[in-house]
């Protein structure tokens, strides 16, 4: 192959390269020309909702706590409860023990052993319906909290609602807005 060839072809090569980058950078304009002109033409509005303040500062969602805490109220006192009769006996073994017969110890041990299994077993099973119940109560707010977002996104005409973000101007933020339809809707019937 001849210099001039090769010359020709790297050039031919260096041209079509920069053929398929204008290219590029011709389609990537013409997108962004699209997009804004789309965002000018139609007006979008975005806005943002945090969700933690709608399970914290709802007059629903702390509702739904304070009913939580009043129905698993009874079942912890009766872990403490039994948690202090084990530790009643532990402490019995451990000043008497000494003085006991083995039987009484053997005895006094399998109660212990009993109680504490009794307790894992209540404990487990406290742990479980306490955590099924928040995550039920959890789910139901979000459900209201949905409806009422649609409500406030269609009466201020908001196209888009973000819901997880890293920032958000006070601006956009329409979360007490969101609140404030939540308190004035009705709770359907709960447990």
């Amino acid at each position: 192959m001849t210099l001039s060839k090769h010359v020709q072809q790297n050039c031919w090569l260096q041209l079509v390269l920069l053929t398929k980058n204008l290219t590029r950078v011709a389609v990537c304009c013409v997108l962004f020309h699209a997009h804004v002109t789309w965002a000018d033409d139609v007006n979008n509005s975005i806005a943002t909702i945090d969700p933690y303040k709608i399970l914290s500062e709802s007059e629903l969602a702390k509702k739904a706590y304070a009913l939580y805490q009043e129905d698993f109220q009874a079942s912890g006192n009766e872990l403490k409860r039994l948690e202090s009769t084990i530790k009643t006996k532990s402490d019995q073994l451990d000043n008497l023990g000494l003085t006991m017969t083995n039987s009484q110890l053997r005895d006094l041990r399998n109660e212990i052993d009993l109680l504490s299994s009794d307790l894992k077993y209540r404990q487990q099973k406290f742990l479980k319906d306490r955590n099924d119940r928040r995550r039920s109560d959890i789910q139901r707010i979000l459900v209201i909290a949905t409806k009422a977002v649609r409500v406030v996104a269609e009466r201020e005409h908001i196209d888009m609602v973000l819901q997880n973000f890293v920032f958000s101007s006070p601006a956009i933020d329409i979360t007490k807005k969101v609140i404030a339809v939540m308190d004035l809707q009705t709770e359907p019937d709960s447990k």
